[in-house]
């Protein structure tokens, strides 16, 4: 999330001019706190940790701060507790909930981030009371939010989150372990008056448009083993969309099998169920004057449009043998013109540069996404094992020796957030999906599986023999 576009975007939403302030019930803030003294922000923002937007305040003692987002790559802009609940109040938002390490741990006189922001006049408060792994918050905040939802009590949606982390100990490690943890007592609340967050019954045309909606939007669309591993190139393609107005267009490039459609799909899933654009599907043109007055539809609002397999369009090497007649490339590369620095969010998926047409939509706005980090590789194996039936390996020592070796110190938790650097994905992970599926086709489901597996952990020490007999059928 960027200050800015915290602090200014609230402001211009049609949803505040159409029902007023107070219209939403909580705010998540998904990022890093600190409480650090004068002399510790200087000295971090001179190593070039992040970076301070305009002169701080002087202070005393250590004050609580929240990092957010910049346009630079690892560096994050740190903002008073005090300036954050000025915002909240502005716009009379009863709950903040902090999953951020810190953000409710009281330290000597200063107050938590949590007990800041209450003071500073939200209603309730949710923090957590030391440094949150990312397995205990993914166990934690579902909790919570499921009984907010459920009408139920702010402190017994609390009580619920808790009990859930006393219920289910285990917390990802390094080497692919898992350790058990008495970390139940990290959710804290504060609160200088009760909360009343039950909702109202919703009206006819408001149950229809929901029930509507949910036939779009309910469900994850279904992949073969799960949608893993991508978090951080979801919150990378969106910081390059949103980021400037005049760059909303751009290419994510990659081998076949490296899961562009995948990737794609998921957004397009994501941002229509999060409300961040109304549709995500073009209905076919019929003339120049249609196109000319659906650009402009779309101009004006936040929809989605995704041109996937690109390669395609011309019949490039890489792509089917099939091609838009010439006059359908101009069309498309006119409609895409049209929607630059509009509202309309554009994403194109190919295997190729797409060099034809690049000027005047998405210019040098590319992402290639990367291998997946090394757990979210383990995670990926043990669902293709797992589904296939071939998990009988881990019985076998000389197999556990061998993961545990190339685990090596490098390995690295499932997610990473605030900007922190990405591990260095496996080696050849990003071709692992494609593998897969071609050695499936021709050999079975096992060999797909030991595709993968030797696709991710390449290259394999003698002793892996062991872990390819174990899978034959």
């Amino acid at each position: 999330m960027f200050w800015c576009f915290a602090r200014e975007c609230p402001r211009r939403d049609p949803t505040r001019a159409e029902h007023g302030g107070g219209w939403y019930h909580a705010v998540h803030f998904d990022l890093h706190g600190l409480f650090a003294t004068q002399d510790k922000l200087k000295a971090a923002h001179e190593a070039g940790q992040f970076f301070l937007r305009r002169r701080s305040e002087e202070f005393d003692g250590e004050q609580g701060f929240l990092f957010f987002e910049t346009a630079q790559d690892g560096e994050a802009e740190p903002v008073p507790a005090g300036e954050v609940a000025g915002l909240l109040a502005e716009h009379r938002v009863p709950v903040a909930v902090l999953s951020a390490c810190q953000s409710a741990m009281q330290n000597g006189d200063e107050a938590s981030l949590a007990f800041r922001l209450v003071q500073a006049g939200v209603p309730l408060t949710v923090g957590m009371a030391y440094s949150v792994t990312v397995s205990a918050a993914a166990q934690a905040i579902p909790a919570l939010y499921r009984r907010l939802t459920e009408k139920a009590d702010p402190v017994a949606a609390v009580h619920a989150a808790r009990r859930r982390l006393f219920d289910e100990p285990a917390r990802h490690a390094y080497f692919n372990e898992e350790l058990d943890l008495e970390d139940w007592m990290l959710p804290v609340l504060y609160r200088q008056r009760p909360v009343d967050l039950r909702l109202r019954e919703m009206t006819e045309p408001e149950a229809q448009h929901f029930y509507t909606r949910q036939v779009t939007v309910a469900d994850e669309p279904a992949t073969e083993y799960g949608f893993v591993g991508r978090d951080l190139d979801v919150q990378t393609v969106e910081r390059r969309l949103l980021l400037d107005d005049s760059h909303n267009q751009l290419l994510v490039r990659g081998m076949a099998g490296a899961g562009k459609s995948t990737l794609l799909t998921h957004l397009g899933w994501w941002w229509q169920r999060t409300g961040l654009v109304d549709q995500a599907k073009l209905d076919a043109l019929s003339d120049d004057a249609q196109l000319e007055r659906v650009a402009g539809l779309l101009r004006a609002r936040r929809h989605l449009l995704v041109v996937d397999n690109a390669e395609s369009i011309i019949a490039s090497p890489a792509s089917i043998p099939h091609a838009l007649p010439a006059a359908e490339q101009q069309r498309l590369r006119t409609l895409l013109g049209r929607l630059r620095g509009g509202r309309t969010l554009v994403l194109i998926g190919s295997r190729e540069a797409e060099e034809w047409l690049a000027a005047g939509t998405f210019t040098d706005s590319v992402y290639e996404p990367p291998g997946l980090d090394p757990q979210a590789a383990r995670d990926l194996v043990d669902r293709i094992l797992t589904r296939h039936g071939a998990t009988h390996y881990k019985d076998d020592s000389d197999v556990a020796e061998v993961d545990q070796r190339r685990s090596g110190p490098a390995a690295a938790p499932l997610r990473e957030r605030g900007g922190r650097r990405r591990p260095a994905p496996v080696s050849g992970q990003a071709g692992a999906s494609a593998s897969c599926i071609e050695v499936a086709n021709s050999s079975g489901p096992f060999c797909a599986a030991a595709g993968s597996i030797h696709m991710t952990c390449q290259p394999w020490p003698s002793r892996s023999k062991k872990l390819r007999e174990h899978m034959k059928p």
